[in-house]
């Protein structure tokens, strides 16, 4: 995004600090998502001006309180949410379909479509070799637990020609992970941050993921994946990728689905024979 708009237009970064640690290029201006105005008079805003989010779904409502403020909004974010209610004038919907633009709630442009979806250029793939492994990843923040729980799933297929290497979520007590699943030869566990995971994803056959942006991320890297969903609006939107061969859509995941789970790894490879990876993404 900073590519993008520096050189066009005058533009702020507000961010969290510790998503910027150790990083000299951005400054953080700090604010109170408790009273967005403050942040609005401290940048002298005004109606010239946009808010652009880029947060987790999880965190949408944070959008309401900045409602009201005669400043237009922007949003990115994952899931399309027709019939709930929305705050933003402009909410960009990145998705693997072809482009579309609806009102939303008789208020909220909504624009989706493959050409929205934005990749770094470092996950292309550029004909790497693959290597028998599987990249593990739900996220740096793993809202719903499921490293453990995939792990499970991963300990009960045994010895496997396939290497696992599981990159845990940011603060795990990976002293504790560490010695539960020592045993396990198949089984490399990383820190958040400690893995270049666009090199590591370009060099594995395989992927475990639990959706967002990195199905498309996937699909650049040539890597076929399986989404483990939080709910199902989640799961339906892997199916818009998984129905042209590029994944496997797992469903809604929970401890239930661990056995599942097992069977499925046990069982690869998978259909990569039949991901036309190179096909254009639909517009």
């Amino acid at each position: 995004m900073i590519k993008s708009l520096y050189k066009n237009y005058n533009c702020t970064l507000v961010v969290d600090k510790d998503a910027i640690a150790g990083n000299e290029r951005f400054k953080c201006h700090p604010f109170d998502e408790n009273h967005p105005e403050r942040l609005v008079r401290e940048l002298d805003l005004s109606s010239g001006d946009l808010i652009w989010f880029d947060i987790p779904d999880l965190q949408y409502q944070i959008l309401k309180r900045f409602t009201g403020l005669g400043i237009p909004l922007v949003s990115t974010n994952m899931f399309e949410k027709i019939g709930e209610e929305r705050y933003e004038d402009l909410a960009v919907y990145p998705v693997f379909e072809r482009y579309k633009k609806s009102l939303v709630g008789g208020k909220t442009l909504q624009l989706s479509g493959s050409d929205l979806i934005s990749i770094p250029e470092e996950f292309f793939s550029k004909g790497e070799s693959k290597y028998p492994q599987v990249l593990v990843s739900m996220g740096g923040t793993d809202p719903m637990d499921f490293t453990p729980l995939v792990l499970k799933a991963i300990s009960k297929i045994g010895p496997s020609k396939y290497k696992f290497k599981v990159i845990l979520p940011k603060g795990s007590s990976d002293e504790k992970i560490l010695n539960e699943y020592k045993s396990c030869s198949h089984i490399e566990l990383y820190e958040f941050g400690s893995i270049d995971f666009a090199k590591t994803l370009k060099s594995s056959e395989y992927a475990i993921i639990n959706g967002g942006m990195t199905r498309y991320e996937c699909i650049a890297a040539k890597t076929f994946f399986v989404a483990l969903s939080i709910h199902d609006l989640q799961a339906s939107l892997s199916e818009k990728v998984t129905k042209y061969g590029l994944g496997e859509n797992f469903g809604v995941f929970n401890e239930k689905e661990i056995k599942r789970l097992s069977l499925l790894l046990s069982s690869l490879p998978l259909s990569p024979g039949n991901a036309q990876f190179d096909d254009e993404i639909p517009v």
